[in-house]
């Protein structure tokens, strides 16, 4: 229901600061931590990628679906997968350039999903 209304891809969440990054949890500070070594100066990144100070309220909500789901032992990840595959491949087209960061972050959703499935199997 929340894809059909279209809005989410506009509601942002702000990690360039320092307060809202500390509200994540490891994998996705890891992954900031990963961008900001690739680029230290992080106006070089922000130069290179406009509006990726923030990212879609959406992909992060996918994340949480995701952790959530793996904490209960979930039936659902399957269903999940595609969803993950879904927004990655027609929300978040891969010449935007302001959906960098969104789209790593449904990468790396979607291989920790991937190699939990695995895992449980």
């Amino acid at each position: 229901m929340l894809l059909r209304a279209g809005c989410l891809r506009n509601q942002l969440f702000v990690i360039a600061l320092p307060v809202f990054v500390s509200l994540l949890d490891g994998e996705l500070l890891s992954l900031l931590g990963v961008i900001r070594l690739a680029y230290p100066n992080l106006l070089l990144f922000l130069l290179q990628f406009p509006d990726s100070e923030s990212i879609s309220l959406l992909t992060l909500l996918l994340y949480l679906v995701f952790r959530c789901q793996k904490m209960l032992h979930n039936n659902l990840l399957c269903d999940t997968l595609e969803l993950i595959r879904y927004v990655h491949d027609k929300m978040f087209p891969a010449d935007d350039k302001a959906c960098v960061v969104d789209r790593l972050m449904l990468k790396l959703t979607y291989r920790s999903l991937k190699l939990y499935i695995d895992d449980t199997a």
